[in-house]
């Protein structure tokens, strides 16, 4: 049986599944936070249709290369792991990369079992066209709930900023969805710019660090670096990279799961069987929401089924 943790002391090993308790119940919200930060896809917006339907009708219409969506999206996410492990973060660091074109450009050749991009025209033409298609506004759509958050947080004066595994293609991404007026060009944080990616330690504590500098620090305002972390949020909608990374930085930790996929929504009566998820127990946000829209961890782990529930949390109207 787990027992209550006294106020000002911290569980040794939070992680463990003997330790899942309730940690936070109370009826207060959340402070005013220093800095939001969000992850981008999957968390503000979503291909629109899937990738693998988008990657099918460019390349079988306009080049005559023809493979069935359901191979594409059963090999894509296989060929996107192999070449993390082989080029990380895009092949920011290695030299058989040039750059996060190149990169891509190597997932469609492999994907598509074409001669190389370097070599062969058609073939570099095709990884140009799909480049370029996937930074423009037609290959995604925002979640119907992320315009509206963002407003409401820009209007009550919330500092936000986009971290992410990705490239500098996202601000046009960003740009093309109508999100720039939210994330100015220096509130961007991307793997490829920091030398480091998430999960890691060293990517969460860049951000923090950077905004610090950039708008605390040279202001001269008031607040030390400690009490800034304190409430520096980052949301996503993976456990393992966006939720697990930040909480382990010191960050607070926001899982965006809309779907209810995720453990945390099947475990609310039993334990969790993955060490992952052991450790966290579960409880319902006071307020309008039933229990099972959102999930209350601890003081800095807090799961949501929609990204407006930010709003809440911080007391936001």
């Amino acid at each position: 049986m787990s027992t209550e943790v006294p106020r000002g002391q911290f569980l040794s090993n939070p992680f463990e599944i003997d330790n899942i308790q309730v940690i936070r119940e109370t009826k207060d919200h959340f402070p005013k936070p220093s800095l939001i930060s969000f992850d981008v896809f999957g968390t503000l917006y979503e291909p629109s249709p899937a990738i693998s339907h988008q990657y099918h009708k460019i390349a079988s219409e306009e080049f005559g290369i023809i493979k069935p969506v359901a191979e594409i999206e059963k090999e894509f996410p296989v060929l996107f792991k192999e070449l993390e492990e082989l080029y990380p973060n895009y092949g920011r660091f290695n030299d058989e990369i040039q750059g996060s074109d190149h990169w891509w450009s190597e997932l469609i050749v492999r994907l598509y079992n074409i001669e190389s991009y370097k070599t062969n025209k058609h073939s570099a033409a095709l990884c140009n066209r799909l480049l370029n298609h996937f930074t423009g506004p037609s290959a995604y759509k925002l979640y119907d709930d992320v315009i509206p958050t963002l407003t409401k947080l820009k209007n009550n004066g919330i500092n936000m900023v986009i971290s992410t595994n990705s490239d500098g293609r996202v601000r046009d991404i960003i740009h093309n969805l109508g999100l720039a007026q939210f994330f100015p060009n220096d509130n961007f944080y991307l793997s490829y710019d920091i030398g480091a990616v998430k999960p890691s330690r060293q990517f969460f504590d860049s951000v923090s660090s950077q905004f610090y500098m950039n708008n605390y620090h040279k202001r001269l305002l008031r607040k030390n670096q400690g009490a800034f972390l304190e409430n520096c949020w980052h949301v996503g909608d993976s456990h393992s990279k966006d939720f697990l990374g930040a909480i382990r930085s010191g960050w607070n930790g926001v899982l965006v799961d809309r779907d209810q996929t995720s453990e945390f929504f099947s475990t609310r009566t039993k334990k969790p069987e993955k060490e992952e998820y052991a450790g966290c127990g579960l409880s319902g946000m006071p307020g309008k929401n039933k229990p099972t829209d959102m999930l209350m961890l601890a003081n800095n782990r807090v799961v949501l089924t929609r990204l407006e529930q930010l709003l809440e949390m911080f007391n936001i109207e």
